[in-house]
């Protein structure tokens, strides 16, 4: 089996080499199926968006599934986004399908067809850069805030009541 894995950086590179007409643009090709853009719209507080661009090249009609990529971190579940789109030959669809930035910080999105499933092959579309971390949304961060502000108030309210205590302790010994 063999999966192509595309950057975002070099399939927009790719995408951006156009031959003679806009149809023949080529981000990506798997089999008979040509990706010839895709693009990665993140959602403010939701997942964001794949937008991908594709033509069907076959004699017949072909089922694309799409399939959202996961990570764990460790053992467990998570959902995922998947969807199949029937492609008619020589049609250009145009497909969006939900994707979440994962903690690698990248979204991908598994690409197959029967064809290419048949042939142990899929293309893999991605867009981030796995050496970064992903955004931290604001209201997580007003949230650690003002739990760190709570926890610090609380132990210095303990220390005060404890030095208290302990300094009364002391007086009545000598008293």
């Amino acid at each position: 089996m063999s999966i192509s894995l595309v950057a975002g950086a070099s399939a927009q590179a790719a995408a951006n080499q156009t031959a003679d007409s806009p149809d023949a643009e080529i981000a990506e090709q798997l089999g008979d199926l040509v990706i010839h853009s895709y693009e990665y719209v993140d959602g403010d507080e939701g997942p964001g968006r794949f937008t991908i661009n594709m033509t069907w090249e076959g004699r017949a009609p072909e089922q694309v599934t799409l399939t959202e990529m996961l990570e764990l971190d460790s053992g467990g579940s998570t959902q995922i986004s998947f969807q199949q789109q029937r492609l008619t030959p020589g049609e250009r669809t145009e497909v969006t399908m939900n994707a979440e930035v994962r903690s690698g910080g990248t979204a991908a999105i598994l690409v197959s067809t029967a064809s290419s499933v048949e042939e142990g092959e899929a293309v893999v579309l991605q867009d981030g850069d796995p050496t970064e971390r992903p955004s931290i949304k604001f209201r997580s961060v007003i949230m650690a805030i003002g739990l760190s502000s709570v926890l610090t108030g609380a132990g210095a309210f303990i220390v005060v009541l404890r030095r208290k205590h302990t300094e009364n302790r002391t007086k009545e010994r000598i008293a």
